[in-house]
């Protein structure tokens, strides 16, 4: 597909100067407005070792941007009479428990698709490559509540893993199988696939990529199954289209209903607010939902190792906008606001400077807290050894976390059952340490004390002359209270 407009030399250059920027190997772009496409592009490689270049139907990972799918499945079924938005979830599911069991008795299909449940991110079972789908809802009760049922917008894969399962349910059919046959065939989207193990399904696909030293690397595709429904899917920019075309058309496109339109306008109206507003008003079904200047605005990011994608539907300029990167990197999201822009008339700002100053902001975040934890409570000297804090501590989510004394001052972090975790712990004060992301990253010597990718520590807690349990913050989840066995 080759589509020719007079915004498609403005954008190729401005992905070319931001590809180049942060040494992004392949992207992917695909613009719809007023229902004619302006702009389906992919560029660079799909493997920076085998230098394949990527085309409009090579397929991206799209992480959390799968949550949108599996909200416009369910829709679908409420559409077609086989599923009511504020059913409970244990009328397909008997056997799911949360924490609470009242909670557990009332939990609908909207709860889990709006992100209101109130569920922590702080277990292995929200974002792992090692535990499948049955296993997640085996142990959801295992989950701690972040805020109160219904009280505000917690974000959480688990709820859309449940929900995925309970549409599987309803319909009597794989969830994989059940959005192929009611969302993609229909679409004509072939290249679309599911987890488990999408990427073996495509024979056109972009490799992930992370950064090693600053340094793009390949590495290996995820298998999906643990968050079927929260972020499994990959898309190509051909298809995007396509998907971009039905959400815009309020469930039809080229005059066929696909899904029926009040059910599906349900997915992109505010479920949820967001306490502080300061990223987005709230959550929708599937989607985050904010209010801009230019208008209403309904999208998501998608966010795996090696993998990032943006979908933004502005509703009020009928535009519509997917990118996709192979490389842990924000490039994608200032493509999205370029091409946004320039599209839609509006003036443009400098968004390389723009994001590269977000970083910059947290950077030097992160190094005021090194310097503050460094002045006020220094490693060196210390009463404590960095071997005194090794041992076994206990999460509720999280389960047993053990931490283990390594060479050069070094501690590494590990989670039971789940490797995806593991990663070193860099000292730099008495009690705090810099959780260095995934071990798997890192086959050399840990890297000195610096933001690597978000940053996240570890602090120890002391009472009575001894190690008592630790505080693991950053990341996704938020924070990680553990208790030292």
């Amino acid at each position: 597909m080759t589509v020719t407009s007079v915004h498609s030399a403005a954008i190729d250059e401005f992905v070319e100067r931001a590809r180049q920027h942060w040494r992004v190997p392949g992207l992917a772009v695909a613009a719809l407005h007023k229902g004619e496409p302006v702009h389906v592009k992919a560029y660079g490689v799909k493997s920076l070792d085998t230098g394949d270049p990527a085309d409009i139907d090579t397929a991206f990972a799209i992480a959390s941007c799968s949550k949108a799918f599996t909200a416009t499945l369910a829709a679908a079924l409420v559409g077609d009479g086989k599923l009511g938005w504020d059913d409970p979830i244990r009328k397909y599911l008997p056997e799911f428990r949360l924490y609470d069991p009242w909670i557990s008795d009332r939990v609908t299909i909207r709860d889990m698709l709006a992100n209101r449940t109130g569920l922590s991110r702080a277990c292995p079972w929200e974002c792992s490559d090692e535990i499948d789908r049955h296993e997640v809802l085996r142990r959801a009760a295992e989950t701690q509540p972040l805020a109160g049922f219904r009280d505000q917008y917690a974000y959480s894969n688990i709820g859309f893993v449940v929900a995925a399962e309970a549409m599987a349910r309803a319909a009597g059919r794989p969830f994989e199988t059940l959005l192929e046959e009611r969302i993609l065939a229909p679409l004509g989207m072939s290249a679309t696939k599911v987890a488990p193990d999408a990427w073996r399904r495509a024979t056109n696909i972009a490799v992930p990529h992370h950064q090693l030293r600053e340094v793009p690397r390949a590495r290996g595709h995820w298998n999906g199954d643990g968050i079927v429904g929260a972020g499994s899917m990959i898309m190509t920019a051909g298809d995007a289209m396509r998907w971009l075309k039905l959400q815009l058309g309020g469930g039809r496109i080229d005059g066929v209903e696909i899904v029926a339109r009040d059910a599906f306008a349900e997915t992109h109206f505010l479920q949820v607010a967001a306490r502080d507003r300061q990223w987005f008003d709230g959550y929708g079904l599937g989607w985050w939902i904010q209010r801009l200047p230019s208008g209403r605005c309904v999208y998501h990011d998608g966010a795996l190792e090696g993998s990032r994608a943006r979908i933004r539907l502005d509703l009020d300029q009928d535009f519509a906008c997917f990118t996709a990167i192979n490389l842990d990197s924000p490039a994608n999201q200032p493509v999205s606001n370029f091409t946004f822009r320039q599209v839609s008339g509006l003036e443009q700002e400098d968004w390389i400077a723009k994001f590269d100053g977000y970083a910059e902001h947290d950077r030097a975040t992160w190094k005021a807290r090194i310097a503050a934890a460094q002045a006020d409570d220094a490693a060196q000297p210390s009463r404590w050894a960095s071997g005194d804090f090794a041992g076994r501590y206990r999460h509720w989510g999280f389960g047993t976390i053990a931490i283990e004394e390594r060479a050069d001052d070094t501690l590494w972090l590990s989670v039971a059952g789940d490797s995806w975790y593991d990663g070193p712990l860099v000292r730099y004060g008495a009690h705090a340490f810099e959780y260095q992301g995934d071990g798997r990253l890192y086959p050399e010597r840990p890297m000195p004390t610096k933001p690597q990718g978000m940053p996240s520590w570890v602090e120890f807690t002391e009472a009575a002359g001894r190690i008592t349990g630790c505080i693991w913050r950053g990341m996704w989840f938020g924070e990680a209270r553990c208790e030292r066995l």
